[in-house]
């Protein structure tokens, strides 16, 4: 029900404001790695304190996104994003761990003009 209102309001929004609308797509990649903090305590006191860092892994970003103009200063972007995350064991295990973020981002851009205080 939610998805079909939004949608909705979307569509009723680029008609009712006839400005310039577009639809785009974004792709890229993503690197990241996992840092992990060590701590071992031996008969009560500190022994070790240590960051180590997994393998990178390279993972895929990509969306779709509609931008909508509401006036010559102001505009709504709105996302659907997929996000991969994770990390690689830096050990003979060839363990791993996958994160898959999926993301909506609603974004208000607002463009300002500084040529007003060129003179």
């Amino acid at each position: 029900m939610k998805k079909s209102l939004f949608i909705s309001f979307l569509c009723l929004a680029s008609c009712a404001f006839a400005q310039k609308s577009f639809f785009g797509v974004d792709a890229g990649i993503n690197v990241a790695n996992q840092r992990i903090l060590t701590h071992i305590t031996l008969n009560g006191a500190p022994e070790l304190d240590g960051v180590g860092f997994q393998a990178n892994k390279v993972q895929p970003t990509f969306g779709v996104f509609y931008h909508l103009l509401l006036s010559e200063a102001t505009s709504v972007q709105v996302n659907a994003q997929y996000m991969g995350m994770g990390y690689n064991s830096n050990g003979n295990s060839g363990s791993y761990v996958d994160i898959n973020y999926l993301t909506f981002p609603i974004t208000f851009h607002y463009y300002a003009d500084f040529t007003v205080w060129a003179d």
